[in-house]
């Protein structure tokens, strides 16, 4: 589920690097706060990330193992 760099985005994008640990999810708030790769995932270095976009119920997405707890109950693992 991890995503390479698309290079056909402009500004900074941060690569997810090839974590095949990364697990797909869905996000079950009204919104949260999370750093997004050029594919619209949580890339392996969020936490370097200097920006971040609002992510909307319902949207599917992979993120980084370690992130999993500190977004706790706004997330639902999906298969």
């Amino acid at each position: 589920m991890a995503r390479k760099k698309d290079t056909s985005d402009e500004g900074e994008t941060y690569e997810s690097e090839a974590d095949t640990d990364a697990v797909p999810v869905e996000i079950v708030v009204d919104h949260i706060y999370l750093p997004l790769d050029g594919e619209g995932n949580v890339p392996a270095t969020w936490r370097e990330a200097p920006d971040t976009v609002r992510v909307l119920k319902g949207t599917k997405l992979a993120v980084p193992p370690d992130i999993l707890e500190m977004l706790g109950d706004r997330v639902a693992r999906v298969a």
